[in-house]
């Protein structure tokens, strides 16, 4: 089901959160640079969210639409196949920035991008060995 009152609560805390921190960073409680661009974010997020699961509720077609996209295989299909673009475009950027830290003698975050792309290549190992014993 698209439409869920945890996530709707789970989207207002983020609007809430984010509005404080803007405040905060507005007022110099802290730092205003990183934390009010963080605010900003979880705001826009928030509202986005909030405005869609409205739409949801009050409007008919939509619902039908997001319910049969939900529903249908080759949807499932896209949305799979989209993720698995996602992580092929990390992992290649993060090597490319990986490479491009150690020449400029950045071992420390080099490592964290390393790291980053070990983690993710070891989670697709994981998954791909648990789905193939399924089929």
């Amino acid at each position: 089901m698209y439409y869920d009152k945890r996530k709707l609560a789970i989207s207002i805390f983020e609007t809430i959160i984010g509005l404080v921190l803007i405040v905060f960073g507005i007022t110099g409680k802290i730092d205003s640079g990183v934390w009010s661009a963080v605010g900003t974010a979880l705001v826009a997020v928030g509202i986005g969210s909030i405005l869609r699961f409205v739409k949801y509720r009050t409007d008919e077609n939509y619902r039908n639409r997001i319910d049969t996209e939900i529903a249908d295989e080759r949807m499932s299909h896209l949305r799979l196949k989209s993720w698995g673009i996602a992580a092929y475009a990390f992992i290649i950027a993060a090597g490319i920035a990986a490479i491009v830290l150690l020449i400029n003698d950045m071992r420390g975050q080099a490592s964290v991008l390393g790291y980053c792309i070990c983690f993710v290549l070891i989670v697709y190992l994981i998954s791909y060995l648990i789905l193939q014993k399924k089929e």
